[in-house]
């Protein structure tokens, strides 16, 4: 009786534990709480500090490509090279000991690409998230080409002509969603929270697809 009592009490411990850690941000609320939290416990993202998520803060170039090189699991391993990559060969403000160096390297390579003359500090809008997120999801998702109804944006007129076919199949599979004036907004930066969301999003379908495939057919 003591010995199932006890391990009855290591068991709630146990979830204890594990409920504190997924639960670690505690300015983390309502819908973005979920898909911070999946992504934290698979270890894509991580917090300013232990406590804090930062979600209504403006996501960086650094933080972005490190969050799809993360979340898609985008490495070197297929790829050989005669000297070492580093970051600091592909753009031009980037210092090689940064902590984001590495994930750069990882995600040029993997076609995850920002312009040569990046900030990696500076704030990356919504529709520039959107089209690195979906070119990588397209990729490692193996999604079929698709026929899409064009979604009525309203702000359609400030989107980049090169980046509004990731736009409208972002809406397509619901990965994002436009505001409740019919709004898109491209030119403005995107949070940490919404950006998360977008990636959870973004690995759930590609999971279902997955999934998908290698069921049986009945």
């Amino acid at each position: 009786m003591r010995k199932i009592a006890l391990t009855t009490s290591l068991a709630l411990l146990l979830c204890s534990v594990s409920l504190n850690s997924a639960m670690a941000f505690d300015d983390v609320k309502g819908s973005q709480s979920q898909a911070i939290q999946e992504l934290q416990q698979r270890g894509v993202v991580s917090g300013m500090d232990e406590a804090h998520f930062a979600p209504e803060a403006d996501l960086s170039y650094a933080q972005a490509v490190t969050m799809l090189v993360n979340g898609f699991d985008l490495n070197l391993d297929t790829i050989r090279f005669i000297k070492k990559p580093v970051a600091s060969d592909m753009y031009k403000n980037v210092n090689d000991d940064a902590w984001y160096a590495d994930a750069l390297v990882n995600g040029y390579y993997n076609d995850v690409q920002l312009p040569e003359n990046v900030n990696p500090g500076d704030a990356i809008t919504r529709e520039e998230f959107a089209a690195l997120l979906m070119k990588t999801l397209e990729t490692k998702g193996n999604l079929p080409m698709i026929k899409i109804t064009s979604a009525a944006i309203k702000d359609n007129a400030q989107l980049k002509p090169e980046l509004q076919g990731a736009v409208q199949r972002m809406l397509h599979y619901k990965i994002a969603s436009l505001n409740k004036d019919g709004r898109f907004q491209p030119q403005a930066a995107i949070s940490r929270g919404e950006a998360a969301e977008w990636l959870a999003r973004s690995l759930k379908l590609m999971d279902e697809k997955a999934a998908s495939n290698t069921t049986p057919a009945s």
